[in-house]
């Protein structure tokens, strides 16, 4: 009975799992420098450069991922030496990090208590476990992920305005088309990368569910391929 009520819920969980495996992928500098050299990327109408933006991106993406403190991305300047972000920028700036933070620890926790749990099922167990979860889940996360393509090409605004609802309060993410924010993280980024993280958690469901159907399945001998001619 316990064995099946941890098999469920790690079945249950395992979209965010994957989701948020693409998401750490992605939130990453490589991801900006990617966006910002191709060629339908939008230029900052307000005067930064290319490099500017890649420079103050990366520190901003740098401030969320690593433990630097406020102090960091409030000493963030322009090159004419005017603050980087002002204060409603810089409050928005830490609600991402402790909301990105808070959900790569409950990431990090699943899967430790994934494999200690894997590791003290019994072995006839193991197969039944992992064969479950990766096929069940797998298949729940290409659904949830086709879900999420197909909002990011049809009703994007709706979708990023619901997501911005349920992770930050009312009113502290609108911001000016001027404000740095918005120059260094237009729509078009936001658009690319939820379809980044939608294709690759596809891509790694479809890697599990491949798992999963190999688990369990007899190993074939030298011979047997032979045999099976000769019937």
């Amino acid at each position: 009975m316990l064995k099946k009520g941890f098999t469920t819920f790690y079945t249950a969980i395992f979209p965010f799992v994957l989701l948020m495996t693409a998401v750490l992928l992605v939130f990453q500098p490589w991801f900006l420098n990617f966006e910002y050299t191709k060629a339908d990327f939008p230029a900052d109408a307000f005067g930064f450069s290319p490099q500017e933006r890649l420079r103050h991106g990366t520190d901003s993406i740098r401030y969320i991922t690593n433990n630097q403190p406020e102090s960091f991305l409030a000493g963030l300047t322009t090159d004419d030496e005017q603050p980087l972000y002002n204060e409603r920028e810089l409050s928005h700036m830490k609600d991402v990090k402790s909301v990105y933070q808070s959900a790569r620890t409950v990431w990090v926790g699943l899967i430790i208590t994934f494999c200690v749990l894997f590791l003290a099922l019994k072995k006839q167990d193991q197969k039944y476990f992992l064969r479950t979860v990766f096929q069940a889940g797998s298949l729940a996360t290409l659904i949830g992920s086709a879900a999420i393509l197909a909002a990011v090409m049809l009703a994007f605004q709706p979708m990023f305005t619901l997501f911005h609802q349920l992770f930050f309060s009312e009113g502290t993410w609108l911001f000016y088309i001027d404000d740095s924010l918005i120059r260094l993280f237009p729509e078009k980024l936001w658009i690319d990368g939820f379809f980044t993280v939608g294709a690759l958690t596809e891509a790694l469901a479809i890697i599990f569910l491949l798992i999963g159907r190999r688990i369990g399945l007899p190993k074939k001998h030298p011979g047997d391929s032979f045999n099976e001619l000769k019937q």
